[in-house]
């Protein structure tokens, strides 16, 4: 038997074969929620799958890979999956650790000697996006030094990045619908399977694809495909347990504390259950990977636009930010219906603040009144959430007519920056804060902490904070 019509078989015996499962999850009531959700955030195409083991639990296939000529989606449908590359990537490096060709606690010199870091950084501290700071490993913070880890794999494995990826993962597992976005010859070739790119800004028009490949980006995949690499993974073809169990760990810094994030994937416990995920985001495409491992159930959701990832703040490590994520847990797990409500009502305020920002007044004006009132039924979570709930409030209060969140704003942003005073996110979100609704003066701490920190790279902030220093004055 041909190798494609083997795996197309064991695709239709596992979907037929689970058909009675069904029953023990709320599948209707995730459909209508999915529906719900692809209509607020103005989604033209998406697929979605759900697999409990190897077995197909929910499959749905929504609205158009191309609209002009109304294309379906259906299962042979390619998404560039964006940062869910940085997934495969993770599992490349150990899979390398694992058969010696190198250590995690390299240098990341060693392979990189140009990259004018200090040599404390190691291969381990970039895939656990803890490099930067002045002491490696300390904290969080995503980081596109990521991408330094294609020359590492490149040099471990004695191939191309690109050449290393399609042997593991395109040939080995194998994977049928799967492409590197390498550049528009490439994507061309996979033309009449590739879902179109879509933004919307206030309507929906065509968008451009990403071309280029790495560690960070740059696979183009279908739900059936990642689904079957998830299958690799759980059943020890890809790597040991060992080092399974080691990616899905959050790395531990020296105080003992585990961070949100693992070896190349995130790690998060929610309601006494370890989510681990991924997600992607490029300007016209989104993606999410959510596993379960304790419950053996997988979510994988790909889509033509970036809405789904770039409204709910996903960068910051929460996934509970994210309707898309909850309506999976809602209707998957034992979580309670009160917790589902809190963590809605956040995300509903965090995604109206969003599109409040894209000039549409309703939602900002929404996302305030959330807000409000989940400070008020809720006030724990001024003590409880992190940097997505900081960035929403001082949203709301700065675009929202609210003049009522400085003092939880203040509050959250000191706990953060007492563990983490670099942390740009939180300076630069207290600097603007107080550069528009107080004074330049108070401002200028929050900015300079930015400019001055040693071992961050250049990013977006920092060009913002050198731009207020250029306009500042005493």
């Amino acid at each position: 038997m041909h190798r494609i019509s083997f795996y197309l078989l064991i695709t239709i015996f596992t979907v037929v074969n689970c058909q009675t499962k069904k029953a023990d999850y709320k599948t209707s009531e995730f459909e209508k929620g999915l529906d719900s959700l692809q209509s607020y955030f103005e989604i033209p195409g998406m697929a979605v799958l759900v697999k409990e083991g190897e077995k197909i639990i929910f499959e749905d296939y929504k609205g158009y890979a191309d609209i002009e000529n109304k294309t379906a989606v259906d299962s042979s449908t390619i998404f560039p999956i964006a940062s869910v590359t940085k997934v495969f990537a993770g599992v490349a490096l150990l899979k390398l650790q694992e058969e010696g060709k190198l250590s995690l606690d390299d240098p990341i010199n060693k392979y990189i000697p140009e990259s004018n870091l200090p040599e404390i950084v190691k291969v381990k501290h970039i895939l656990s996006h803890t490099s930067q700071g002045v002491v490696p490993g300390e904290h969080f913070l995503y980081s596109y030094r990521y991408g330094m880890l294609t020359a590492v794999i490149a040099q471990a494995s004695g191939l191309s990045f690109e050449e290393h990826i399609r042997e593991v993962f395109f040939e080995g597992i194998p994977l049928y619908n799967t492409y590197l976005n390498t550049n528009e010859e490439e994507t061309q070739k996979w033309k009449e399977t590739t879902a179109r790119p879509y933004v919307f800004n206030g309507n929906t028009e065509a968008g451009t694809y990403d071309y280029g490949v790495s560690a960070s980006s740059g696979i183009a995949s279908s739900v059936r495909d990642i689904a079957a690499f998830d299958n690799a993974l759980n059943e020890g073809v890809l790597l040991s347990e060992k080092a399974k169990e080691k990616m899905f760990s959050g790395f531990r810094n020296s105080e003992g504390e585990e961070l949100t994030y693992g070896l190349g994937i995130f790690v998060q416990d929610f309601q006494g259950m370890r989510l681990v995920w991924g997600y992607g985001q490029e300007d016209h495409f989104s993606s999410l990977f959510v596993k379960i491992p304790e419950k053996d159930l997988t979510l994988v959701i790909l889509a033509n636009n970036n809405l789904m990832s770039d409204s709910a703040r996903l960068i910051s490590g929460d996934l509970s930010y994210s309707l898309f994520a909850l309506n999976f847990l809602e209707h998957f797990t034992e979580v309670s219906d009160s917790v589902i409500e809190k963590e809605k009502h956040l995300a509903r305020a965090l995604a109206a603040g969003f599109f409040g920002q894209r000039n549409n007044q309703v939602e900002m004006d929404k996302s305030a009144e959330l807000f409000q009132q989940a400070l008020e039924i809720y006030p724990e979570i001024v003590e409880e959430e992190g940097l997505s709930l900081l960035h929403g409030l001082a949203v709301a209060d700065v675009l929202g007519g609210r003049d009522s969140f400085e003092d939880e704003i203040f509050l959250i942003g000191k706990r953060i920056l007492d563990k983490d005073p670099f942390n740009p996110y939180v300076n630069f979100y207290l600097g603007l804060y107080n550069d528009v609704k107080k004074s330049p003066r108070e401002a200028y701490p929050y900015f300079n902490k930015i400019l001055q920190a040693d071992n961050y790279s250049r990013f977006w902030y920092t060009v913002e904070a050198e731009n207020f220093m250029k306009n500042y004055k005493e």
